[in-house]
């Protein structure tokens, strides 16, 4: 990622649109909560509780709208010039914000796949309006940074002068690759999640019809 600016849009995709979602479908979360310590496994427990102090400021914290925004906020300000320029010349902060994001992306998929249940029951409607919500300004920042006539990360730019040009790519040309990885791999993502949760809206709505009337 310190000389490709497609190898800084992979990051993203693997960690946003891969491990995060997949984190929650393989139940993680429980595997290991149940594998800790009985003592552990309890102070976990209690945690989560409603009456628990640190339950309710977990519970407030991790509020869908909440993680919603949190979520755009993190990897539109991910692809923001100014910061990437001052972010990749620190190897440790880049590592620092890619954590964050990391984080940002698990907090957003928790609401959308199902994470632990401490809050109520997520809407379909409401995840199907979240995926779309995300899809928009993931477009958004794609097309844009695809489409730019001139770099947009004098960082990249110097990186690649000094590096000779890695992968016979020029400045534009990798920043029109990692542009278009951002835009189509988003939509396979988010569109695909959502016509999902679309489709589970209509089948439990056909389901209700066919019930017979009391």
């Amino acid at each position: 990622t310190d000389r490709l600016l497609v190898a800084r849009a992979l990051q993203k995709v693997l960690l946003c649109m891969i491990a995060a979602p997949f984190f929650w479908l393989a139940g993680t979360f429980h595997f290991v909560a149940w594998g800790l310590p009985t003592r552990w496994r309890k102070g976990v427990g209690g945690l989560l509780r409603n009456r628990s102090q640190a339950g309710r400021l977990l519970r407030n914290s991790t509020q869908p709208g909440f993680t919603w925004l949190l979520f755009v906020s993190s990897f539109l300000i991910w692809h923001d010039p100014a910061f990437v320029n001052y972010t990749m010349a620190h190897t440790w902060l880049h590592r620092l914000t890619l954590c964050g994001l990391g984080l940002a992306a698990i907090l957003f998929w928790w609401h959308i796949v199902g994470g632990p249940r401490i809050h109520t029951r997520f809407p379909d409607w409401v995840r199907f309006a979240s995926l779309v919500g995300v899809e928009i300004p993931n477009i958004v920042s794609g097309i844009a940074i695809a489409f730019a006539s001139t770099p947009l990360y004098s960082y990249y730019a110097l990186a690649h002068a000094a590096a000779g040009y890695p992968l016979r790519l020029t400045v534009i040309e990798d920043q029109m690759l990692s542009g278009g990885i951002i835009w189509v791999f988003g939509s396979m993502t988010y569109f695909y999640s959502a016509v999902m949760v679309l489709n589970k809206i209509f089948r439990d709505n056909d389901g209700n019809s066919a019930r017979p009337l009391p």
